[in-house]
């Protein structure tokens, strides 16, 4: 059962050198298989981790109490599709007692759980994305209400400039226009044409990142014609 078990299984003494272990535990750990390498199977573990090894291996020893722990193999793991991450493990060990109580050896395992470690590190890195997309779609719109807003502004208090010169002009019963008055208008018209064909580049703007990110966009790079996305490169 031992040599077929999908978990790497081992049996150890207290200070740690392994005495048994099956052929699952140097393929999961790539310790090699030589008495003196698997002894020191430690120094195959990340440098990072292996503080935390001794000190629940320690804890195992002195209290003689099972220990559960993650910890990752410096060689790499790499599935079937060629993703790759560190080669975590679940490392469970348990005390063998003798009569007296005391420790006399250390059955335990280790499970390969780089694909479930992988798994969530993607689905972190997913949620980051979807966090940063979010953020910068809030400054786009941010930025084009503040490009909008300020001709906007402008239309307004043009619009009603000519609205209170008109509104003067009629109250005052006058049959000629004054050439202020004309130079004036005329100006503040001017004005809002310009700022209406400032927001409607925006507009247009706005409307073909909408048709990138859509795919509808068709152009035509390096006399290929291609579809371009968002993200997309020329190709």
């Amino acid at each position: 059962m031992a040599e077929y078990s999908p978990a790497g299984l081992f049996i150890a003494d207290h200070v740690g050198r392994i005495t048994y272990c099956n052929d699952t535990w140097y393929e999961i750990s790539r310790v090699p298989k030589e008495r003196e390498k698997t002894d020191r199977w430690i120094d195959y573990v990340k440098e990072e981790d292996q503080n935390l090894i001794r000190e629940h291996w320690k804890r195992l020893v002195n209290n003689a109490a099972a220990i559960n722990v993650e910890f990752r193999f410096k060689a790499p793991w790499e599935d079937r599709n060629r993703n790759k991450n560190d080669t975590w493990v679940l490392f469970s060990a348990f005390p063998e007692k003798d009569e007296s109580g005391q420790l006399k050896s250390v059955f335990g395992s280790i499970t390969n759980i780089s694909p479930q470690k992988w798994a969530e590190g993607f689905q972190k890195r997913k949620m980051e994305e979807a966090v940063e997309l979010k953020r910068q779609q809030e400054n786009f719109i941010d930025i084009t209400s503040h490009e909008m807003r300020n001709p906007l502004s402008a239309i307004l208090q043009c619009a009603d400039e000519i609205s209170t010169t008109l509104s003067a002009f009629r109250a005052s019963g006058s049959q000629t226009i004054s050439d202020s008055v004309v130079s004036d208008s005329i100006d503040a018209a001017q004005t809002i044409a310009l700022c209406a064909q400032h927001q409607k580049r925006i507009v247009d703007d706005v409307l073909t990142l909408s048709k990138l990110d859509s795919a509808m966009l068709m152009v035509r790079c390096f006399d290929t014609l291609v579809v371009f996305t968002a993200n997309s490169k020329c190709r």
